[in-house]
């Protein structure tokens, strides 16, 4: 499991932008007959500073199925350098599958389990 970091915007808190990019990438990878779910990855909070991550999976299979949220996904990573490049391509592989880390603009910072335990992002117990 790797980590993404999302900050707040002026719309949303991070929590609220981290499940609104979740949200966005299972609608672009869903079938449309698809039920049960709303989004594609969990979230974790930092337990001291309150920062928020978007857990991923860097070699997802991602059904390319819909290309209209990808305009919605660019929007809301309109800051991230890349962003649309990458959903340009994505828009063009429509009907393949790629993996998550093929989807990912070339802005953005992945963080391994060892990196965010090094953080403190994981509380753990003291053994006695």
């Amino acid at each position: 499991m790797e980590y993404i970091l999302i900050s707040a915007s002026e719309q949303m808190t991070a929590q609220k932008r981290a499940n609104h990019i979740s949200a966005l990438l299972w609608d672009v990878v869903k079938h449309p007959e698809s039920v049960g779910t709303s989004s594609l990855f969990g979230t974790i909070t930092h337990p001291q500073d309150g920062r928020v991550a978007m857990q991923c999976i860097m070699d997802y299979p991602m059904p390319l199925q819909n290309a209209d949220p990808l305009e919605n996904l660019v929007d809301e990573l309109s800051d991230t350098v890349g962003v649309e490049e990458a959903a340009q391509w994505a828009a063009s592989m429509i009907g393949n599958t790629v993996t998550f880390e093929e989807l990912l603009p070339e802005g953005a910072v992945v963080y391994s389990r060892e990196q965010m335990e090094a953080d403190g992002w994981f509380e753990t117990e003291e053994m006695i």
